[in-house]
């Protein structure tokens, strides 16, 4: 496979995250007009990852890597509490309040200790925001006021802060992945959000190997289910001097069910060839199933319509120590307003 180099070389593939600059600098071959001129679909890829990875009608990478949320949870927590364990299908009020009777059948002498733990990022408010119906930025990623701080999204955020707030049995931390990967491996909490890549770490500790399982994200009583998903693509440039080469290279191992890249590539991270999951042996693994129904509710990362938006935060006093919906409007319409300014002086 080709590198991205800084010299004028054409290079025939690049793999990367979806880079939003990338995308505007580099003109890539349109990987649906390949498909078609073979007579193939795209049936075998998750649909929501092929209309996220779509640039103005074209396909512009086959979807790698894909890494929905979801919620880990400590079974012996359950068992001890005596609750079913969660599945496919729940609400944020029965998240929450399953966090309450976590914590109440779960204490450590000597040690604090929460129903769950709760990433206070831009991943998980996208999520929560898209499950109402509205994201909190505009399609061009260029605003947030009047996103942000809609009605619908204030109404959710601000319920999720006033739960946390009054019960104090679930703890917000400010990202998914390590922060929340080490409230769970010490055994801190009975659940946390993360994305998929987290659940190795955890099996591959002795200490907490077997002792988790996985959920679904979930969504509002009244809202549809919705998943901020973060993943890779492999791209064929169109300044590209072996596109038929490349595309074959695609066919034969990427989108090819049986090859050995399926089952090398499933050992360590999520694969995006839905009939490759059972060949490869991937859907034996406890709650892919889980991970797998996830993808189908996938929606675009904020940073994917503005790499800007990375440095937005959330764990800002004024909006944590919000107590009511006017509180947490005031908050996120002024930090909508700055994020407004700075996106605006970067143009």
């Amino acid at each position: 496979m080709g590198k991205v180099k800084n010299n004028n070389k054409a290079v025939d593939l690049i793999y990367t995250g979806y880079d939003t600059i990338l995308i505007e600098q580099i003109a890539f071959a349109d990987l649906l007009a390949m498909f078609k001129s073979d007579k193939r679909t795209t049936d075998d890829l998750y649909e929501k990852l092929v209309e996220m990875s779509t640039v103005k009608g074209k396909l512009i990478g086959i979807p790698l890597n894909p890494l929905p949320l979801a919620v880990f949870y400590n079974k012996e927590w359950f068992d001890k509490a005596g609750i079913p364990y969660p599945g496919k299908d729940w609400t944020w009020d029965q998240f929450l309040n399953l966090s309450i009777k976590l914590q109440a059948a779960n204490p450590i002498e000597g040690k604090e200790v929460y129903g769950s733990i709760v990433p206070l990022d831009m991943f998980t408010f996208e999520s929560i925001a898209q499950s109402t119906g509205q994201s909190i930025v505009s399609a061009d990623g260029n605003r947030v006021s009047g996103y942000m701080n809609s009605k619908p999204v204030v109404a959710a955020f601000a319920k999720l802060l006033n739960y946390m707030n009054t019960s104090k049995a679930s703890k917000g931390v400010s990202a998914v992945g390590i922060p929340v990967y080490n409230e769970l491996r010490s055994f801190s909490a009975g659940m946390g959000i993360s994305v998929a890549n987290m659940f190795s770490p955890l099996e591959a500790n002795a200490a907490t190997a077997g002792k988790f399982g996985i959920a679904a994200l979930p969504f509002l009583e009244k809202g549809a289910k919705a998943n901020s998903v973060y993943y890779s693509l492999l791209s064929i440039p169109e300044s590209s001097k072996q596109k038929e080469l490349a595309w074959k290279f695609m066919k034969d191992v990427l989108l090819n069910p049986d090859s050995q890249f399926q089952k090398d590539w499933g050992k360590s991270a999520m694969l995006t060839v839905k009939s490759a999951v059972a060949k490869s042996g991937q859907n034996k693994v406890p709650g892919m199933d889980v991970l797998v129904e996830e993808l189908n509710y996938a929606v675009k990362p904020i940073i994917y319509r503005n790499a800007a938006l990375s440095a937005v935060r959330l764990t800002d006093k004024s909006i944590l120590a919000a107590k009511t919906e006017a509180e947490v409007m005031a908050a996120l319409t002024s930090l909508a307003e700055e994020v407004d300014k700075q996106l605006l002086d970067k143009k």
